[in-house]
């Protein structure tokens, strides 16, 4: 699946955690597929380092820790479009590596409702090598595309893994072949507070319906993170509102 990011926008419900690595150059403006502002920029692995989140694009502190290493740091070659952040994003990536994440259900905002997805980019400009990663135990194959024009797309053939409806505290993931990690997003359900009134009500689920209705696709409103915006999202939304 294929779709162009919506720009200046948080994550679905408002809340992520976006960690960006061996960067050369600082992200600056929206990033990623939601177009997050607030990223995490690791430019060396120097034991538990504490995270902040972006909460309606607005910088928090979290209690989630990450910690990482690699065999190597790579430049990614085939950059041929996307915005400042996300050249800056997808241009260097980890080699094989290993990055553990704890704390993930420690923060504020989702200590009632714990449920994340999890973004991986995963461009090296290598078009047809192949990886593995292991997340949490599980495996996930993905094809290196060798092109980055500006575009997000889901799938082992794509430039990005998704992994959804995680309720792991901690996170394990290990990479094998090639299988470059550029950055991740821990995109978490929160109630869907869609109008911003503080409030989660039957005016946020008709402002859902509406968008689906009239064939909107602004990301904002894809609550279960497939890409798409349909009926599905509505479903999520009730899911996600009651905390099941």
């Amino acid at each position: 699946m294929l779709l162009a990011p919506m720009r200046a926008h948080a994550s679905p419900f408002g809340f992520s955690i976006n960690v960006n690595f061996a960067t050369e150059n600082p992200i600056q403006g929206p990033t990623g597929l939601f177009g997050d502002t607030v990223w995490n920029q690791l430019t060396d692995n120097q034991g538990n380092l504490p995270l902040y989140g972006d909460f309606n694009n607005e910088l928090i502190q979290t209690e989630a820790q990450v910690s990482w290493s690699s065999r190597t740091l790579e430049r990614a070659k085939g950059i041929v479009g996307g915005t400042p952040g996300d050249q800056a994003m997808m241009g260097t990536y980890l080699g094989p590596s290993e990055i553990r994440l704890v704390g993930l259900d420690q923060m504020v905002p989702v200590k009632e409702r714990f449920n994340y997805h999890l973004i991986l980019y995963t461009y090296g400009g290598l078009a047809g090598e192949e990886g593995t990663y292991r997340i949490n135990g599980r495996d996930r194959l993905a094809v290196d595309t060798g092109r980055f024009k500006g575009d997000f797309i889901e799938g082992p053939l794509g430039n990005m893994l998704i992994i959804k409806d995680l309720i792991d505290p901690d996170l394990f993931i290990k990479t094998a072949g090639h299988a470059p990690i550029n950055a991740m997003s821990l995109v978490y359900c929160l109630n869907g507070d869609f109008d911003g009134d503080g409030f989660v009500d039957v005016s946020d689920l008709e402002s859902l319906s509406e968008a689906v209705k009239s064939g909107d696709d602004d990301l904002a409103f894809d609550v279960n993170l497939d890409l798409t915006l349909n009926h599905d999202d509505v479903m999520s939304w009730i899911k996600c509102s009651k905390g099941t």
